[in-house]
């Protein structure tokens, strides 16, 4: 009964800090470097004939990149 009532007041006094925005500064996530059209082929193709350690490393950069568009509230 009292884990009950202990549970209750923590989620009753935390459920005021939610808000709609995230709840850290966006300017703290890292800018990723924007490429050209030009710049991304190439990188394709360099990929493409890359060994497979170098693919690896690349998709590991690849879900930074995701984590940092999440950070800022980017899809």
């Amino acid at each position: 009964m009292i884990l009950a009532a202990v549970l209750i007041a923590c989620a009753v006094g935390t459920s005021s800090c939610m808000t709609d925005r995230p709840a850290f500064d966006e300017r703290a996530c890292p800018q990723e470097k924007k490429y050209t059209k030009a710049e991304l082929n190439s990188l394709a193709d360099a990929v493409e004939k890359a060994p497979a350690v170098i693919k690896g490393a690349m998709s590991d950069y690849g879900k930074l990149r995701d984590k940092a568009r999440a950070c800022r509230g980017e899809r």
